[in-house]
């Protein structure tokens, strides 16, 4: 999966191709390819056959990991629950998937709500790194790993992972904030307050991120 929105858990079967050429050779050939024309048709059968089992086991993974996520939003659930174990066994289980990737997601922020901050981190870092992963889950991983970060972690570091974000892509927004906080964090309000120009005037700029660079200018405004 290529495209952030990802409409290829459950795609339409392909057409039958094989089956077409072969109704074309039957007419134009008749009864002579009788035993080469019984061929195609079973291996036709058969491509049909793993095509509507590979769809089937799509559907039945996609249900076992929505069952996680209601088992996770269940109002009842206990709170203390650590649910980051079998998001991480799902993960492992579909390895190679982009919905394994979801399910890493999942695990790191199951981790961050146990107070395992330092698994969570790794968790984002394998998933920046992962390159059977889509593109844009891994730049993500990389901006939720700055943001989880953001307060203690190396300013230069997370600088680092933040730049090929801002460059290009649909977290550049964000990615672009955060380097203003971090600016903010160590003391910069100079460039900080370059940062936060720089985004107000950014074409497409989404209205919470305006709204917050504005905040943020006018606060390092009343600080000089």
């Amino acid at each position: 999966m290529n495209n952030m929105d990802g409409n290829s858990l459950l795609q339409e079967i392909e057409e039958d191709l094989a089956r077409q050429r072969f109704e074309a050779v039957w007419k134009k050939y008749g009864n002579l390819l009788l035993t080469c024309a019984l061929l195609i048709v079973l291996a036709t059968a058969g491509t049909t056959s793993w095509k509507s089992y590979s769809l089937h086991q799509k559907q039945r993974v996609t249900q076992a990991y929505l069952s996680l996520l209601d088992k996770e939003m269940d109002e009842k659930q206990d709170e203390k629950e650590n649910l980051a174990p079998a998001y991480e066994a799902f993960a492992k289980e579909n390895a190679g998937t982009q919905i394994a990737a979801l399910a890493r997601f999942q695990e790191a922020g199951q981790l961050l709500k146990n107070d395992k901050k330092d698994e969570a981190l790794k968790t984002y870092d394998a998933l920046a790194a992962d390159k059977s992963v889509d593109q844009i889950f891994r730049q993500l991983a990389d901006l939720l790993y700055v943001k989880t970060d953001l307060d203690t972690g190396d300013e230069p570091a997370l600088q680092k992972r933040l730049e090929p974000l801002i460059k290009q892509g649909p977290w550049r927004f964000l990615a672009k904030e955060f380097s203003g906080h971090l600016a903010v964090r160590v003391g910069d309000k100079t460039r900080a307050k370059t940062i936060f120009t720089e985004i107000a005037a950014m074409e497409g700029l989404p209205k919470g991120v305006g709204l917050r660079a504005g905040d943020m200018l006018m606060w390092l405004d009343k600080g000089e």
